[in-house]
């Protein structure tokens, strides 16, 4: 799976477009998501500010859920991070600056997904390297001896707490008690 908004990429499988919400629906989504008494101007603008992305809005409700925060708390976390992520203009060119909702909210994301579980962020970046379908989780245990030694001790907890970890903040989910897969917007992103 390739996120871009280069155009070009159908010759190397199925596109998939995702369209923006208004600030009216991602506003009434994140209220409904985190569920912690905010104010709908507030969630409004917080979705307007994330470019209505529907993965973007769910990444920052999944955050705000698991760390018990309010919109508005998430809100200056997330400009913080806009600064950080593109003030490095050989990271981030000038033409992308106006889809970083999407790459600040998945980055907001990882940081206590892979704090919960050190295994999180390669075991992302190898089921990104997969077919979209549900991925069976044993791949990783019978070709263990194939990934890094860094990954495998990182999987000694296990590969389900590593799905957990992911699955707390949006980014994957678990199918199946054998298989996972990335989340439908994190798939029609990445």
């Amino acid at each position: 799976m390739i996120t871009s908004n280069a155009r070009g990429w159908a010759t190397l499988g199925q596109e998939y477009e995702v369209t923006t919400w208004p600030p009216e629906k991602g506003g009434q989504f994140l209220i409904k998501r985190v569920q912690n008494g905010a104010d709908l101007p507030s969630a409004q603008k917080l979705s307007e500010d994330m470019g209505g992305l529907p993965l973007a809005l769910e990444m920052a409700g999944a955050y705000c859920s698991a760390h018990g925060l309010t919109l508005k708390r998430y809100a200056a976390m997330f400009e913080r991070k806009l600064v950080q992520v593109f003030s490095d203009p050989e990271n981030a060119p000038r033409e992308y600056h106006k889809h970083r909702s999407a790459a600040a909210a998945f980055e907001l994301a990882m940081q206590p997904a892979t704090s919960r579980h050190p295994a999180a962020t390669d075991l992302l970046q190898y089921m990104s390297q997969l077919a979209p379908d549900p991925i069976p989780l044993l791949i990783f245990e019978e070709g263990a001896q194939q990934l890094p030694e860094s990954f495998r001790s990182a999987l000694a907890k296990g590969i389900d707490s590593a799905i957990r970890a992911l699955g707390k903040f949006a980014l994957v989910q678990r199918p199946g008690d054998d298989a996972g897969n990335f989340e439908r917007l994190v798939e029609a992103a990445r």
